[in-house]
């Protein structure tokens, strides 16, 4: 009886251990999410302003400038982006829409396969792996 007893406590222990530290590491990432100060974003560059010159290109003209840059027509890639903006997959920033991730997305698999023709996109100049996750588990999907 007395051996129950010791190991019903010794759970215990260390079940308000788990729980203490639970709620400490939370508390550490709201405050360090918290801290961190907001970025300031001044004119566009020059390379944002190519960058968007490329896109008005390969997405305004007709679907030859589409297919060479992203081996897709206009209709299917409009609305694969329509897909993924619907299914909330990916979402607009600050920073680009879902149009520019997804053509930005597809050059950049192009380029490593060795299949990309044209001049590439620069993507925007804040930092875009995070963008590029989102994509990949979205399109993995």
């Amino acid at each position: 009886m007395d051996d129950l007893v010791a190991k019903r406590q010794k759970i215990i222990a260390r079940a308000a251990g788990l729980v203490a530290t639970m709620c400490a590491y939370t508390l550490f990432v709201y405050r360090r999410v918290g801290r961190t100060p907001p970025i300031t974003y001044g004119p566009l560059a020059e390379r944002d302003r190519i960058r968007m010159d490329n896109l008005r290109f390969i997405f305004h003209n007709d679907d030859r400038h589409c297919v060479e840059q992203l081996c897709m027509r206009r209709a299917p890639f409009f609305h694969l982006c329509t897909l993924l903006r619907t299914r909330h997959l990916l979402r607009d920033t600050i920073h680009s829409s879902v149009e520019e991730q997804v053509a930005i997305f597809f050059q950049e698999v192009l380029y490593a396969i060795g299949e990309l023709r044209g001049e590439m996109i620069q993507p925007p100049s804040n930092d875009v792996h995070q963008a590029d996750r989102r994509q990949l588990s979205s399109v993995m999907l």
